[in-house]
């Protein structure tokens, strides 16, 4: 009597979690552009850069906004870093401004937006959108790499934003519930063994 209230007692928990985490679902957001810059000291000239941060809904502010987004740059040809500034991802639903991309408050703001596209997004859909690129010219981000800065970028940018699948509660429950119950059913064979 007392392993099956052990069993409902740990499936009510298992449900209970997985209730939890159904709530956020993952995006990685990125963004592109052909740029001319530097990172740490290095130069680099119509290089590929790559932003990338990893986050969650959970974290958008009113569909249009996350701040203290952790994220990294990669210049093809230089590697990777990690910004230490506190950047930001920006949907503008304004009419007069669309664009979306990623900022540091404290540091001229547009590291790169990508602009010039209808409205209708927000940062909890999966999209891509290519367009105009915009960027504060001269303006450094601090990164683990050194500082980061755009001299010129190409006319476009993309940026993305892909949400991860999350499995649903009764997917976890199922799930959580057949190792619980496959765990109880070899340690009941080995009691009945030994």
């Amino acid at each position: 009597m007392r392993k099956t209230f052990l069993l409902l007692a740990a499936g009510a928990g298992a449900l209970s979690l997985a209730a939890g985490a159904a709530n956020a679902t993952p995006i990685t957001v990125t963004g592109s552009v052909i740029g001319t810059g530097s990172l740490g000291g290095d130069v680099f000239t119509d290089a590929l850069v790559t932003f990338k941060a990893l986050t969650d809904t959970d974290d958008v502010i009113g569909a249009f906004q996350i701040n203290n987004i952790p994220l990294d740059v990669t210049v093809a040809g230089l590697g990777s870093a990690a910004f230490t500034d506190s950047m930001a991802v920006v949907a503008n639903p304004n009419p007069l401004a669309q664009d979306i991309g990623f900022g540091d408050f404290s540091n001229g703001f547009a590291l790169l937006f990508v602009g010039g596209f209808p409205g209708g997004y927000d940062l909890k859909s999966n999209y891509t959108l290519t367009g105009n690129s915009i960027f504060n010219v001269g303006k450094t981000y601090g990164t683990t790499g050194g500082d980061f800065s755009f001299r010129s970028t190409a006319e476009t940018a993309t940026f993305t934003a892909t949400l991860g699948a999350v499995p649903e509660p009764a997917a976890w429950a199922l799930m959580i519930g057949g190792f619980g119950l496959t765990g109880a059913m070899l340690r009941r064979r080995r009691a009945v063994f030994a």
